[in-house]
């Protein structure tokens, strides 16, 4: 696990990562998720994996259009083997 820099997230080669987080309301707090959405957009159509956490619709961090219908419900998800 590696905590991405401004600097690692403006240059380094994101195709070395298998997933990204960005963590709950990263957004609101790292200037730099915004100033390199494309960056991270296009690492996401080159098939990596890119999960925001707490997302709304005013963070703006989709790969593809938001729904309205999205709402601040909370949704959990179970993995089973």
């Amino acid at each position: 696990m590696s905590l991405l820099s401004a600097e690692d997230l403006a240059s380094a080669d994101l195709a070395r990562y298998d997933t990204i987080v960005i963590g709950v309301r990263a957004y609101e707090f790292r200037p730099d998720l915004v100033a390199n959405q494309q960056r991270l957009m296009d690492y996401v159509r080159k098939g990596g994996t890119l999960i925001v956490q707490h997302h709304t619709l005013a963070s703006r961090a989709s790969p593809s259009p938001l729904s309205s219908e999205i709402s601040r419900s909370r949704v959990w998800t179970r993995l089973r083997r």
